[in-house]
């Protein structure tokens, strides 16, 4: 097992109070294997990926109970200097908006030589061909042109590429995709997930992708753990989950995707009623005020992330469909 996260709760100081955008949750991710991380904006997936690298506000504080075992090391427990060694080299990130992810006063080139003589130890010569390189094999034409450029220079697919070529340097054994193809256009979106999918099968690297698109992560992933207001409530394997949708909050949230061929005039399914306030969640299941098969059970109490085995398809619900 590559990855394994325990009892993950992070709680983040408010002026309003604390917030738990991330509230127990538990997964495992296998070596060489993609995670499709699924669910509504806010319900957690990028802070719970941020927390694994470490990456969190000032003031975040994790339950004691918390473990975040890669590769048999405790990430939450190193001291910061022992995280520096496995960000960008082990573990990297591609971050949500590629535009306030680059620094806007570095060249890309320069950018992209940073990890591999920090990580590397490569001369600032050889980092600098290796760069030019990556940036190829991402897709990106005139690449030893365009090392030279600021990232307000270049379109917002080739900052992607960029972001990319910077997370891949290294060549990580876990990549972690935030919402890579945010604010692109369709035809570019489908150029990133292809050359993900791409560099995933040729270097063997596990892969969590972030998404609010059961669709994307359907096509991309080979599992799924579909996350509600801070604790994932549906895990299996991607083709076990479409076949039997047992969560109401997964099978609402499929319902919901626009389909090409219905009829103009339907009016498009959307999941009745808001995402809970996180600094005051509703008792027992979350989801409990937005849900059709809501009982009294569900309103009292939390349901459990059932069974244990987590390589099984797991369900967080009294009265799961069948």
């Amino acid at each position: 097992m590559l990855l394994m996260v325990n009892r993950l709760r992070v709680r983040i100081p408010t002026d309003r109070g604390p917030v738990c955008p991330v509230d127990g949750v538990s997964f495992t991710l296998e070596r060489g294997k993609t995670l499709g991380l699924v669910g509504e904006s806010g319900c957690g997936k990028t802070v719970l990926c941020r927390a694994i690298l470490g990456l969190l506000p000032k003031g975040t504080m994790l339950s004691k109970d918390a473990e975040i075992i890669f590769d048999g090391q405790l990430l939450n427990r190193l001291p910061e200097r022992g995280l520096n060694k496995i960000r960008g080299r082990e573990v990297a990130m591609i971050f949500q908006d590629p535009m306030t992810a680059l620094n806007p006063v570095m060249t890309v080139g320069r950018q992209l030589s940073e990890p591999l003589v920090h990580h590397l130890g490569m001369t600032a010569k050889d980092a600098k061909r290796k760069a030019t390189q990556l940036m190829a094999a991402t897709g990106i034409p005139n690449a030893e042109q365009r090392a030279r450029l600021y990232p307000h220079q270049l379109s917002g697919g080739l900052r992607q590429r960029i972001a990319i070529a910077m997370a891949l340097a290294c060549e990580p054994r876990l990549l972690i995709a935030d919402e890579p193809t945010t604010a692109l256009d369709a035809t570019i979106q489908a150029d990133i997930l292809d050359l993900l999918s791409f560099l995933h099968n040729e270097k063997r690297m596990a892969m969590i992708l972030i998404t609010h698109d059961l669709r994307m992560a359907a096509a991309r992933t080979q599992n799924i753990a579909v996350m509600y207001a801070g604790k994932i409530v549906e895990t299996a394997t991607t083709g076990e989950l479409f076949a039997n949708m047992r969560m109401p909050y997964t099978r609402a949230l499929f319902n919901a995707i626009p389909r090409i061929g219905n009829p103009t005039h339907r009016v498009l399914k959307t999941i009745v009623g808001q995402p809970p306030n996180p600094i005051d969640p509703p008792q027992g299941c979350r989801f409990s005020p937005r849900c059709l098969y809501a009982s009294l059970k569900c309103k009292a109490e939390e349901p459990p992330l059932l069974p244990e085995d987590p390589l099984a398809h797991r369900t967080a619900c009294w009265h799961p469909l069948t």
